[in-house]
């Protein structure tokens, strides 16, 4: 029970941040021009936080042993500490954006997995085109945290978007914003 309870906290506490990175282009180094960084990028450098992709890998060896067990050899991986027992990886892979979470044995937490309508599985997309057959996929966040698995979906249509949760059998409305 209290795995499910935090689960939902999770959930529930990081949606916001989650659906604003699920609307954010996904990049790759190439991709950014030279000394183009955000805000957070420069604060999490100067504080040493971001090790830029080529460069040493963070200190928890065990972090990175599951990390390679897990995802392979994966190009262009930035590492970043969120305290003192945690790391967290960032990369693309096969046109998925992820983020990895791992504690400070090298446990994966999370994952977060940002991609479009085609990475989505086929029962879950066939779900929602059933309960909203007026309304397109505009973005998709897979949430994977103990065990389980939801779907952050940002629908639209020509005068809202509409946030939905898929957990389990269930789909849940999270948020309504009408278009101007």
């Amino acid at each position: 029970m209290k795995k499910i309870s935090i689960l939902a906290s999770l959930l529930t506490g990081s949606y916001m941040l989650v659906s604003f990175a699920a609307h954010s282009q996904s990049f790759e180094a190439s991709d950014k021009p030279k000394g183009a960084t955000s805000s957070i990028e420069n604060k999490a450098t100067e504080r040493g936080e971001i090790t830029p992709a080529g460069s040493s890998l963070p200190e928890n060896s065990n972090a990175v042993k599951t990390f390679k067990s897990l995802f392979g050899d994966v190009p262009s991986v930035i590492w970043t500490k969120i305290d003192r027992k945690h790391d967290r990886a960032y990369f693309v892979n096969d046109g998925i954006t992820v983020r990895a979470g791992f504690n400070q044995k090298g446990k994966l937490m999370y994952t977060f997995r940002y991609y479009t309508e085609e990475h989505l599985p086929k029962d879950i997309l066939l779900r929602i085109m059933q309960s909203y057959p007026c309304r397109n996929i505009f973005g998709i966040v897979e949430v994977n945290v103990a065990g389980k698995t939801a779907y952050l979906v940002d629908l639209e249509d020509k005068r809202s978007w509409l946030k939905i949760k898929v957990l389990e059998d269930e789909i849940t409305e999270q948020s309504l914003m009408l278009k101007r």
